[in-house]
């Protein structure tokens, strides 16, 4: 439906060539003229139903792709945000765990030392 002519115009015109003539006295003076005899003019407008049907099969289609590209963005910004929050919680989670290492390592230690005196 992409092909669809909404309005188209046909014009014709056709001439003739006007010159000097010896033959004829009345064209003794005349200067070269192109002179039209016939002018055609032929119009076409879409009509209301094929209008309707251009509106439901390509128009919908674009606000369809439009409203997808949104939604794919949108899920995007989600990801982003879900692998930072991920990312974030990760790295915290790992400084915790070294801190209780250093806290395991130093009370062993305490301990080690006090048993060997």
């Amino acid at each position: 439906m992409t092909g669809a002519i909404f309005s188209a115009d046909k014009r014709l015109q056709m001439n003739v060539v006007l010159q000097p003539s010896d033959t004829f006295e009345q064209m003794k003076n005349l200067n070269n003229t192109i002179f039209p005899i016939a002018w055609l003019n032929e119009s076409v407008v879409l009509d209301e139903g094929s209008a309707d049907l251009f509106k439901t099969q390509v128009l919908r289609n674009i606000k369809v792709v439009t409203s997808l590209q949104y939604l794919v963005l949108a899920i995007g910004i989600f990801i982003f945000v879900l692998t930072i929050v991920l990312l974030a919680c990760n790295t915290f989670l790992r400084k915790d765990e070294k801190d209780e290492y250093k806290i395991i390592n130093k009370s062993d230690s305490s301990s080690v030392l006090n048993e060997d005196t």
